[in-house]
């Protein structure tokens, strides 16, 4: 972009969209000031293809308009130009992309993610193209859902996990995607897909995910069933660990004995059974809830801790240790969680946050995701990974590996959870 111009936002772009007439000479003179070259005729898009931007197609015939301009007079020709409505979205969509990428500047792409997101392998292809993009570090989903709600940081892309989803679509903090700009999205998992959009609309793209599963040390413990219940034994007090989340009421809401039709959106009075269940249990935990894996690993690698919840990296890790360690597939099936990419409601990189994500769910990336982190990832493509234990436990490349997962990302009420988890907390001193 030539210095000294300001960058025109997405809102604003969209807005000259929608007057046709100005947007014609608005075009060459954007791709012009960013060192594109003009396009050889000025094209006026109808209001109605602007809508196919965004994917609201309500006619299959859309009036194009081609201005010749002369010396003495502007000739109007129209004509009716056939659009393809099912398939590969129109080139006005890639006209739309194009200038929006040269109208944004996309040096000012701020991502807000864990620690290490930054690292170029994690989004090849994108970096070369376009600036490098900016990055601020969160401090966990929950952490990093309160600074958004204060407006503490406005970034274009926020990268937690979905546990927090209702919450963040619900209260207008997020906004769609586009998927047309979105090639790779096709060959994302259609379970994780599913759970991370709501009323047609994709509000989120998995990245990568886990289950939440029961492991114990195998020398040191039996378990009396197959369940998550080895997580409430009493006989196993203060060699249990639990993580700080309100997810535990998922977890014990599964159990049979707590008779709670969807653990993910509990009642007020399924709620109430579930605090007391869970202040009763709370015991068998130690003095503190666990937030620190290497220390978690640590202690179930000394026998310190002899039954914990964890996701299967953890397990990996202490089964290529050496350490007796086993899990168990619950008869209640398995509780599971994704994370990945959210586009703020506020965005002004819209194009250029596309692009990237785009990048950070390639082939290339998920492989470097699974073999760094021991997680599953998003692309079923992805399946070469160093680790083979992943494609048999994760189901890496299978699109049915997550039927009947109790996705957390289809937690309702968040909000209302975490108030409950404190009352349980408080109660139990931890």
């Amino acid at each position: 972009m030539a210095e000294g111009r300001d960058p025109i936002s997405r809102r604003d772009f969209v807005k000259l969209a929608g007057k046709g007439a100005v947007v014609a000479g608005a075009m060459p003179a954007v791709l012009a000031a960013c060192g594109e070259d003009a396009p050889p005729e000025t094209v006026v898009v109808t209001s109605i293809v602007t809508e196919i931007e965004e994917r609201v197609v309500t006619e299959e015939k859309v009036v194009v308009e081609t201005s010749i301009v002369t010396e003495e007079r502007v000739v109007v020709e129209e004509k009716i130009v056939e659009v393809e409505v099912e398939g590969e979205a129109p080139t006005t969509t890639m006209g739309m992309r194009e200038a929006g990428l040269a109208a944004e500047n996309g040096a000012d792409l701020l991502i807000y993610a864990p620690p290490g997101r930054e690292i170029p392998t994690q989004w090849p292809g994108y970096l070369g193209r376009f600036p490098e993009p900016q990055f601020a570090a969160t401090a966990g989903s929950f952490a990093s859902l309160g600074e958004l709600q204060l407006g503490a940081i406005e970034p274009d892309i926020w990268n937690p996990c979905f546990a927090v989803f209702d919450t963040a679509v619900s209260e207008g903090l997020v906004q769609p995607w586009n998927t047309d700009l979105i090639p790779n999205f096709a060959d994302l998992n259609p379970n994780l897909t599913a759970a991370t959009s709501r009323d047609g609309q994709q509000y989120a793209i998995p990245l990568l995910y886990g289950l939440a599963i029961p492991i114990y040390r195998a020398d040191l413990y039996t378990p009396k069933e197959n369940s998550y219940s080895i997580l409430f034994d009493e006989d196993l007090a203060g060699k249990v660990t639990w993580t700080d989340s309100a997810e535990w009421f998922v977890v014990a809401g599964k159990l049979p004995e707590n008779n709670v039709a969807n653990p993910l959106d509990p009642t007020e009075e399924e709620l109430d059974r579930l605090v007391e269940f869970l202040k009763a249990k709370i015991r068998v935990v130690p003095a503190a809830l666990y937030s620190d894996l290497a220390t978690n690993q640590t202690d179930l690698a000394t026998g310190n801790i002899v039954a914990s919840y964890v996701a299967p990296t953890q397990w990996i890790e202490l089964t290529r240790q050496g350490v007796d360690i086993a899990f168990v597939t619950p008869d209640e099936g398995f509780i599971g969680f994704s994370c990945g990419y959210f586009l703020m409601a506020e965005a002004d990189q819209y194009y250029h946050a596309h692009e990237w994500v785009n990048a950070a769910v390639s082939v290339e990336a998920a492989l470097t995701i699974s073999n760094k982190f021991n997680f599953g990832n998003s692309n079923l493509k992805a399946t070469a990974v160093d680790n083979p234990l992943l494609v048999d436990v994760m189901g890496l490349g299978n699109p049915s590996a997550l039927d009947g997962v109790s996705l957390l990302d289809k937690m309702q009420n968040i909000d209302r959870l975490n108030d409950a988890w404190i009352e349980v907390k408080a109660a139990a001193g931890v």
